[in-house]
C-alpha cells in the first residue's frame, strides 16, 4: 500500500524499452503523458522488466493508466476497489489507448481510495456545477502500525466548481471557498486539487499542510473505499 504513496509523490516519467524499467508515472496536472488504456482481448498479463509474464492479469474492458506505447510494449497501472496497485509492461496490442478526455459531473461522485492510507469522498456540492470533497489520509513509519501514537492523521473538507475538469480549494477558518493556491504550502495552509483523468482513476495533489508531519492526500486513486485506521 505504502508503494503507492510513493508512486503519487516520488515516480518519474518513463521511457519503457529505453530504460527497460516500468516503475510509475508522474503526477503532474500539466503533463499529457499520461493514457487511459482499456484491455481489448480476453485476458492481459502484466510482465515485468524483463518482459516475464507474471500471474496478475487483466480482463476486457479493465481500465489502467498507460504511458505511450515503446514498440511492442506500453508500461501501465492497474488499481483494485481496494486501493492495491499493479504496475507492469502490457502488450501494445492488447490495450486501446485514448487521451484523458472531460467527463460529467456524475462521474466524479462516489468514493475514491489508495487504500486505508487515503480515502476521499465525492459529492454534489450546494451550488449547481459544485464538488464537494470530505477525505482522511494517514501517515506511519511501518506499513503495519499498532496504534500507539505513531500515526498521523489529516483530513479534507470543502466544495469548489468544476472548472476543465478539474476540482480544488484552500481550506479557510469560516468555511467559505477560496481557489487551490500552488503557494498554499508556503502559507502554513491546506490546499488541495483533483483531475479526473477517467470514470475509473482520480489524480489529486495537495500543499502538505492538511494534517500532520507526512500526511499527504497527494496520489492517483481508484474507485472504492477501505477501512480507514483508528486513532
Amino acid at each position: 500500500m505504502r508503494l503507492l504513496m510513493a508512486l503519487a509523490i516520488y515516480f518519474a516519467l518513463i521511457t519503457p524499452l529505453a530504460a527497460a524499467v516500468c516503475d510509475g508515472f508522474a503526477l503532474n496536472f500539466e503533463a499529457t503523458g499520461i493514457k487511459i488504456g482499456t484491455i481489448v482481448v480476453r485476458k492481459s498479463h502484466f510482465h515485468d522488466d524483463q518482459l516475464k509474464a507474471s500471474n496478475a492479469y487483466l480482463v476486457r474492458d479493465d481500465q489502467v493508466l498507460a504511458m505511450e506505447p515503446e514498440g511492442d510494449w506500453v508500461c501501465a497501472a492497474f488499481i483494485g476497489p481496494k486501493g492495491v496497485l499493479t504496475i507492469g509492461f502490457l502488450k501494445s496490442t492488447e490495450v486501446n489507448l485514448s487521451d484523458v478526455k472531460p467527463i460529467s459531473l456524475n462521474a466524479w461522485l462516489g468514493n475514491w481510495t489508495t487504500g486505508k492510507w487515503q480515502n476521499l469522498s465525492l459529492r454534489r456540492g450546494s451550488k449547481p456545477g459544485w464538488i464537494g470533497v470530505q477525505g482522511s489520509a494517514y501517515w506511519s513509519l511501518r506499513d503495519v502500525v499498532e496504534l500507539d501514537g505513531g500515526v498521523h492523521s489529516g483530513g479534507i473538507d470543502g466544495e469548489a466548481p468544476l472548472e476543465e475538469n478539474r476540482v480544488g480549494f484552500t481550506s479557510t477558518e469560516d468555511g467559505s471557498y477560496q481557489p487551490y493556491s500552488a503557494q498554499a504550502r508556503e502559507n502554513f495552509k491546506c490546499a488541495i486539487h483533483l483531475q479526473l483523468l477517467s470514470q475509473h482513476y482520480l489524480m489529486v495533489e495537495d500543499s502538505g499542510m492538511c494534517g500532520g508531519a507526512n500526511v499527504r492526500f497527494t496520489g492517483f486513486y481508484g474507485r472504492g473505499k477501505v477501512d480507514e485506521l483508528k486513532e
